[in-house]
């Protein structure tokens, strides 16, 4: 919708049972050889050693309970990683394992609400374990396996690139139209960026300003053409967030002699895709889960929800989530890094407590835009879940006009790979 003002340019397993635990008893046999003999004394048999270890969770109807890790000591399955369960680490998820017979097992299953239900456990030939709770509800049936891949919630998707434009006059001088959400919202979760052109053939300066539609203050971009290689044109380019569309001002300048109006103007954007298949993970709730050993690939900012982009607003940080199946020092390598942004490596537990960490620089400096480091955790970190965040060091550009380039963390990723150590 174009609108014509008439001023100068300005600016996130409810279960159900509870066995008792009592051995299997195996019937009395009468002596008929010999009936001044006792009969054979009672024996009583809990056959678990098919169970003992670890166990994984790699299906059911809770899937976010999925990856949770379950030991089984003796009789009892104790929680090692409990995933997004809502269960603590420690707690006894498998209770009182009673072998009924070959391969199957009775025990007490803890369920959401913290109360036990009956259960059964059954191990199949293809060594994967099935558990059905007499309860309805999520979670009731269960596969578990003995090796787990490490979650990856790199999630794919397609680019969504797109390009317009319009042809316009103004009328007069000093006239500036404005076309609200003339950029449409994108839906990519890694974001991109916008570049808008405003020419005309008349010799005009013209005026180009952008807002967020999210944002009534300020503007992301906002100058004319004037003292560039072409007064007659004018770029701008800025990084886009999904979800947010954008609203373009174009100004006549007052420059000009009144008989040149009507003056034609044409409008042309395109959009260009930055695909992260990690994002949204901005927040530390919306940590995706990498594997170890593994390059992981990302960009490390995304764009304008409002008409800036501040160090330290989520768009500049990326959180991710690590396994630790047995204690280890937990070490993040960063193998490549855009040459115009430093990156900041930090590492916490899933509560958010920073941990103490060492660094160890590859190439260049740990402060300077470009250093490749490696960051280690100081001492030994028990089993669990912890949590990994790259963050941009320092203000960076997140809008560019006329003549300047692209900065290349626009379109280039930064590489890391997550290991353990003793």
């Amino acid at each position: 919708m174009k609108t014509i003002l008439r001023t100068f340019f300005v600016l996130s397993l409810i279960m159900a049972c509870t066995t008792e635990d009592t051995p299997e008893t195996l019937k009395e046999k009468d002596n008929q050889e010999n009936p001044q003999t006792e009969n054979p004394q009672t024996e009583t048999t809990n056959n678990v050693e098919d169970l003992q270890g670890d166990w994984f969770r790699v299906g059911g109807n809770n899937p976010t309970n999925n990856g949770m890790l379950v030991r089984v000591i003796e009789d009892q399955g104790v929680i090692i990683l409990p995933q997004d369960s809502g269960f603590e680490k420690e707690d006894i998820k498998w209770k009182d394992i009673l072998s009924k017979e070959s391969d199957n097992y009775d025990y007490s299953e803890l369920g959401s609400d913290y109360n036990y239900y009956d259960a059964q456990i059954e191990i199949g030939t293809d060594d994967t374990l099935r558990i059905s709770v007499a309860a309805a509800g999520p979670g009731n049936i269960q596969k578990w396996v003995r090796d787990f891949a490490e979650f990856d919630n790199c999630t794919p998707y397609q680019p969504e690139n797109n390009e317009g434009n319009i042809n316009e006059f103004w009328d007069a001088i000093n006239e500036t139209d404005v076309y609200t959400e003339l950029l449409p919202a994108i839906t990519g979760p890694g974001g991109g960026y916008y570049t808008v052109v405003l020419t005309n053939d008349s010799g005009v300066v013209p005026g180009l300003k952008v807002t967020s539609s999210n944002d009534t203050l300020g503007a992301i971009a906002n100058s004319t053409a004037a003292e560039t290689n072409d007064e007659n044109t004018r770029t701008t380019s800025f990084l886009a967030y999904p979800g947010i569309s954008y609203d373009i001002a174009a100004h006549y300048s007052s420059f000009v002699p009144a008989s040149t109006s009507p003056t034609s103007y044409e409008i042309n954007w395109i959009y260009t895709d930055i695909v992260d298949c990690y994002e949204p993970n901005d927040e530390l709730s919306q940590a995706k889960s990498v594997p170890k050993n593994e390059i992981i690939e990302a960009y490390a900012l995304t764009g304008h929800i409002n008409n800036s982009v501040t160090y330290g607003e989520p768009q500049s940080y990326d959180y991710y989530s690590t396994q630790l199946r047995e204690p280890a020092k937990i070490k993040v390598e960063l193998l490549e890094v855009p040459s115009s942004v430093n990156l900041n490596v930090k590492i916490f537990t899933t509560d958010g407590q920073q941990l103490i960490t060492d660094y160890e620089e590859v190439s260049g400096v740990v402060s300077e835009d470009g250093a490749i480091y490696n960051t280690q955790t100081s001492s030994i970190l028990q089993e669990g879940t912890y949590i990994i965040r790259v963050t941009i060091g320092g203000s960076r550009p997140t809008v560019v006009n006329d003549d300047q380039d692209i900065p290349d963390y626009w379109n280039s990723p930064y590489t890391f790979k997550i290991t353990t150590t003793d």
